[in-house]
């Protein structure tokens, strides 16, 4: 084969990309980059050859299709005037030209330029004299066009360039004759073009689909249909998708069955809200109205709170839930609490729960609809979504959420929330923290020992809850690592662990082991070691551990020495009632309480003049202690002096208090009586006002009956009912009958009465007769 014409093969088929650029658009609003093709030297496999290669002519770029190709001959005869001497051009048609050499140096050089640059521009007809110039008879090859099939779309037949191949299964087809074939219906470049809907890249995609929006291409390649676009329904890319939908709508391809299959399809399954909608639209126009519903999704977005307030009722009650849902979750973020309260509602109905979970997690939603949206999860959700919606509650919920989640993870008693409690004992708000410390408790896992320890040294407010959940926990370990802990490093831990051996040694013969290790606490040089080691001695029911620790009742330590009023209050020892006397005096409020408590539990009845005394005592928790030890010391032959001041206690206005002189005055209560009991119904306690009635109902005495009247307008039903069964209760005879009927008559009419007691007050009005 001759050197010059396997150059021209070859450059036929290196072609890359830029040799596209000299293409004419059809569009007339199109304007690309202008080509002229002259001649060079191009080293090919090795060798230098002469072919016509494309260099860009800038000048050139305002031109129009109609002055462009006499401009574009004007500018290669500028670049070798000596070479195209008075050589020029007459355009004949659109497609056809005549050139005439006149006294060109160089007519073949000439000829070839001419040809490539004009053919490029879609003249299939260059003529000298009355020949034809063929590609076959020119003296030099070109860098020619090689195209890909789906660049057919955007040729017609007036601008096809005359040179040039098209790929086809890998093989260059003549452009002229590809644009034959793809008319024909060519299945090969048909399959070519669908494929790259399938396939190819987004430039590609965009291409082919941007073309099949022109109603002429359409009719020239695709008299059959478009539907080689329904691939491109199911693209990854959003633009792909889109691009899709703007053929099918535009062609009316909604209303052949296959693309309306292929459009339910998106509205089941796409990911993209809007592609969803647009595709309702496009069915709903096509007379598709099973998805009309999700049209509501719109007005979702629009300022008018009551439209997305009914839109949103519309769609949670949609069947399409897997379009309806994610509008829903879109509409948790509306500006209206009303239309968020109701996509919730929605979503909860819909059993939405992945979509829920998502939602948690979106940081543009209020924090009030995430939390709200975790109570829900951790209550309904599925196991993995209850786990994170309680971490979420526990990590970035309200106090309250806080609390509902130690107390779910307290409930499940799983270890695997330890360090989320434990981080929790670091909460903003006392009262969460306070609930990770009763969670902690209920998990008793020893890892969360340290947590607590650490909790407990960081503020007295809390050390008591802290201590006990560690000590509680503590109780569930075995007795030999509990004695380690009491070696431990930490202070905290061993103060704990030493509290907590009382626990082993319960029961009528106490562990040797666990005394002996106490006993050796008490020497220690720590204070705090010491008080622990009291603190466990004194819950030993054992009188020789109580003797020995009467030792230290004048010890300067107080918390010392209220450990020893607990240990002789449980102890059988002749001599402690005398020394919890004495204690009562103590300048250390928590020593008096518990030498209070002590004489209680011991029933002591030596203490009673003292505790008399004591009932005017300013400190709250005490004096409550002592009106529980006088009930405890009441006696037949004390009552009496012991009966004006449980009558009295009524003036405190504390419930506890209260409560113990009530349960005082229930034995054989008197006239003298009822008006103490009559301060009942200044409390607000309801508790406090049903032990009154109680004790009044059961007296029997008529007199009782007027104080129970006072409850006859009460705010609580129960306590109406209780007081009208009490007054019912109280025998009356003939001068009292009047009154009982009054009575009775007062709780039946009172405006607005509860049916139930009405109903009561009736029948004890006809029984009385």
């Amino acid at each position: 084969m001759p050197l010059r014409a396997a150059c021209r093969l070859v450059a036929a088929l290196v072609l890359t990309c830029s040799a596209l650029a000299p293409l004419v658009a059809h569009a007339a609003d199109e304007r690309g980059t202008v080509y002229l093709y002259v001649l060079e030297k191009v080293r090919l496999a090795g060798r230098a050859v002469d072919v016509v290669v494309p260099i860009a002519a800038d000048s050139l770029a305002d031109q129009t299709g109609a002055t462009l190709p006499t401009k574009a001959f004007d500018a290669l005869k500028q670049r070798a005037p000596d070479v195209y001497g008075k050589a020029e051009i007459d355009i004949v048609s659109d497609t056809e030209l005549l050139l005439k050499l006149a006294d060109a140096t160089d007519p073949e050089r000439v000829q070839s330029e001419t040809y490539w640059t004009l053919a490029s521009m879609g003249f299939g007809t260059i003529k000298v004299g009355s020949k034809t110039i063929t590609p076959a008879r020119l003296a030099h090859g070109s860098l020619v066009p090689l195209l890909q099939p789906w660049d057919l779309l955007s040729l017609d037949s007036r601008s096809t360039p005359a040179a040039g191949f098209v790929l086809v299964d890998d093989q260059p087809v003549r452009i002229a004759d590809a644009v034959k074939k793809l008319a024909a219906g060519d299945v090969a470049l048909k399959r070519a073009i669908a494929n790259v809907l399938k396939e190819g890249g987004l430039r590609q995609k965009l291409k082919v689909l941007t073309a099949l929006r022109d109603v002429s291409v359409r009719e020239r390649y695709f008299k059959t249909g478009t539907d080689i676009v329904l691939p491109a329904l199911e693209d990854e890319d959003t633009r792909v998708r889109q691009a899709a939908l703007d053929v099918v709508e535009e062609t009316g391809a909604a209303k052949v069955p296959v693309t309306q299959k292929a459009l339910e399809a998106v509205v089941e399954k796409d990911r993209d809200g809007s592609i969803k909608l647009r595709a309702v639209k496009i069915l709903s126009a096509a007379g598709i109205k099973k998805y009309d519903d999700l049209l509501e999704i719109e007005k979702l977005k629009g300022p008018d709170e009551a439209a997305a307030y009914e839109a949103v009722k519309k769609l949670s009650a949609s069947k399409q839930t897997k379009i309806a849902a994610p509008a829903l979750g879109e509409a948790l973020g509306h500006s209206s609490s009303k239309v968020r309260d109701a996509a919730f509602v929605g979503l909860v109905a819909l059993g939405a729960w992945d979509l829920l979970e998502s939602a948690m997690g979106n940081d543009q939603l209020g924090a009030d609809v995430r939390e709200r949206i975790a109570g829900k999860l951790a209550e309904s959700g599925s196991a993995a979504q209850k786990d994170k919606a309680l971490a979420y509650m526990l990590d970035k919920g309200g106090p309250e959420a806080a609390i509902a989640a130690c107390e779910a993870y307290g409930k499940r008693a799983s270890k695997t929330a330890t360090p989320k409690l434990a981080k929790a004992l670091k909460h903003a708000d006392r009262n969460v923290r306070l609930a990770a410390a009763r969670a902690l408790a209920h998990i008793k896992d020893a890892d969360s020992l340290v947590p607590l320890a650490e909790a407990a040294s960081a503020g007295e407010g809390e050390k008591k809850e802290m201590t006990e959940a560690a000590i509680e926990i503590l109780g569930t370990l075995k007795l030999d690592d509990v004695r380690r802990l009491t070696d431990s490093e930490n202070l905290m831990i061993r103060q704990l662990a030493i509290r907590s051996l009382a626990a082993f040694a319960k029961g009528d013969r106490p562990n040797p082991a666990v005394v002996a290790t106490l006993t050796r606490k008490l020497d220690d040089k720590d204070p705090e070691i010491v008080r622990a080691a009291v603190f466990a001695l004194a819950r030993i029911r054992d009188d020789g551990i109580a003797r020995d620790l009467m030792k230290r009742k004048d010890s300067p330590d107080a918390e010392i020495r209220a450990q020893v009023a607990v240990a002789l209050g449980a102890s059988k020892l002749k001599e402690a009632g005398d020394v919890l006397i004495k204690m009562v005096a103590d300048a250390d409020r928590h020593v008096r309480l518990e030498a209070v408590k002590g004489l209680r539990l011991r029933k002591e009845s030596a203490a009673l003049p003292t505790l008399k005394a004591l009932v005017r005592n300013p400190d709250k928790e005490v004096k409550r202690e002592v009106f529980r030890a006088l009930l405890v010391l009441r006696k037949t032959e004390n009552f009496d002096e012991l009966r004006p001041i449980f009558r009295k206690g009524l003036e405190e206005r504390d419930e506890p208090i209260a409560l113990v002189c009530i349960e005082a005055l229930t034995e054989k209560t008197k006239v003298d009586d009822l008006e103490a009991l009559r301060l009942a119904f200044n409390f607000s306690e309801n508790k406090v006002k049903l032990a009154a009635i109680a004790v009044l109902g059961a007296s029997k005495l008529p007199e009782a009956m007027d104080v129970l009247s006072l409850w006859a307008m009460d705010d609580s039903v129960e306590v109406r009912r209780k007081a009208l069964e009490g007054i019912g209760a109280i025998p009356a005879g003939p001068e009292w009958k009047d009154k009982k009927k009054k009575y009775l008559t007062d709780f039946r009419d009172v405006p607005n009465q509860d049916p139930a007691v009405k109903t009561l007050a009736d029948e004890l009005l006809k029984a009385l007769g």
